[in-house]
């Protein structure tokens, strides 16, 4: 089994030499023999191996009995040993405390490895875990990314790498190591309990393929992983390649031209619009097919929203998809630096006192008339009452209707900078329009330059 590790090692070069690891051990078979494979590695490798163990306290004794257990081991093996409790007894139903345990189970990993300045995460995901995956995604109507069962290498955390050096390991490969090296890890009982979907996979429905369809299925599986792996790796590739091209991002979103994302292959397309709502979003958790058929349609309708789980929305404004948080970046009001530069969100607020104005140069300059306003000037997102006279109108217009005219999509509204008086008089609308009433005469004295810049 060592040796098969030592090739998985190297062929999705797992680690480097001299690498801080810590280990997930649940003192179950997987990861007794993950650990105790990497404890055997450590020497020829130049390991530093650090344990840690989570105990959920969802079965009571049996759970403090698995902490005991792997913290004995970790003993008799002269590796560093963690516990981390938390207390999951009161999380609902069975699917939810899985996927909370998990979420939980990856920040804790995330953090510790942070804590021990650790490049990976080594955890016992073996080749019946494989298996076990992809029929459960194929049930859930998982795409060929998701078929293609689990990566043995992925990114955790920046600077952070989940490794998988079982994952072409059989639980009959792990028993007999177990057996051989006289390591009797714990069971957890749970895992017997077919309220969990996996646990029906693994004790009903494998067993029933295998009696009655194909005695060699768990080979064919894995063979059709294989497969899966290499397409999915090569389209990924190009999707990424793809993606870098069209998209367009912006403080809490991201964006592309309507016209080239019509333009890709439906397949390819997929993995673009995936790779948009991952970079806004941070991952895909929560979004099934019927998003992505949602936004499918969205395209093709050439306008509207549609939201996403997340705390996400996907809406198509003037020839652009864009991915966005709800919530938009609004933006506390805050004094403005006279002279100086404020940081307005995503945007900085250059001010200066001069008196004489320059050329035009953009609606992202303002010259204000220093003894039209009531300083101190501040800065801040819009709010509903906002009304002002845009240079060169006559009359209060609402500023909501002023970004309706300018065409700005809804989502972008609340990062726009508001520059505003002492009297809260609307001064500039950063990056489009001034008062009408702050302009600069022929008898302007004194003028403030305001520059509004990204970043």
């Amino acid at each position: 089994m060592l040796g098969k590790i030592k090739n998985t090692i190297k062929k999705h070069s797992m680690l480097v030499h001299g690498a801080t690891v810590v280990v997930g051990v649940s003192g179950g078979p997987d990861s007794t023999a993950l650990l105790a494979a990497l404890s055997l590695l450590s020497k020829e490798y130049g390991l530093r191996l650090r344990a840690v163990h989570i105990n959920y306290h969802l079965r009571g004794a049996e759970s403090d009995a698995d902490q005991k257990y792997a913290e004995n081991l970790c003993g008799k093996l002269k590796v560093q040993f963690e516990a981390v409790h938390a207390d999951f007894s009161k999380r609902g139903k069975a699917g939810s405390i899985q996927d909370a345990a998990r979420n939980f189970r990856y920040m804790v990993f995330s953090v510790k490895a942070a804590e021990a300045k650790a490049g990976y995460v080594a955890v016992a995901h073996n080749r019946n875990d494989q298996v076990e995956t992809m029929l459960m995604r194929f049930l859930r109507g998982s795409g060929t990314e998701g078929l293609a069962g689990i990566p043995p290498v992925r990114l955790l955390a920046p600077g952070i790498k989940i490794i998988r050096p079982l994952i072409n390991i059989s639980r009959a490969e792990i028993n007999k190591f177990l057996s051989e090296r006289k390591l009797r890890a714990r069971n957890d009982s749970s895992n017997e309990k077919k309220l969990y979907l996996r646990n029906r996979i693994r004790l009903k429905l494998l067993p029933q393929i295998k009696r009655e369809y194909n005695p060699g299925f768990d080979e064919a599986a894995i063979h059709l992983l294989s497969i899966l792996n290499e397409e999915n790796s090569f389209l990924s590739a190009e999707a990424e390649k793809v993606f870098s091209r069209l998209k367009l991002l912006d403080s809490g979103s991201c964006s592309f031209k309507c016209g080239e994302l019509k333009a890709l292959h439906p397949a390819m397309l997929g993995r673009v619009l995936r790779a948009g709502i991952e970079k806004v979003k941070g991952d895909l958790i929560g979004l099934e097919y019927r998003h992505f058929e949602a936004v499918s349609k969205l395209l093709s309708a050439g306008s509207g929203k549609t939201d996403l789980p997340g705390n996400l929305a996907a809406q198509v404004h003037s020839g652009r998809m864009y991915f966005r948080l709800k919530n938009g970046t609004k933006q506390e009001s805050l004094p403005l630096a006279l002279p100086g530069t404020t940081k307005a969100g995503k945007f900085r607020i250059q001010a200066v006192l001069g008196k004489k104005p320059g050329g035009f140069k953009g609606p992202c300059h303002a010259y204000i008339d220093l003894l039209k306003v009531e300083l101190p000037l501040s800065v801040r997102s819009r709010r509903q009452a906002d009304r002002f006279t845009p240079l060169g109108m006559t009359g209060k217009k609402k500023l909501q209707d002023f970004f309706v005219d300018l065409k700005l999509p809804e989502f972008e509204r609340d990062s726009v900078p508001v520059v505003v008086d002492n009297s809260g008089k609307l001064v500039w609308v950063a990056g489009h329009r001034i008062d009408d009433a702050v302009k600069i005469t022929k008898s302007t004295g004194k003028i403030i330059h305001l520059t509004c810049l990204k970043g």
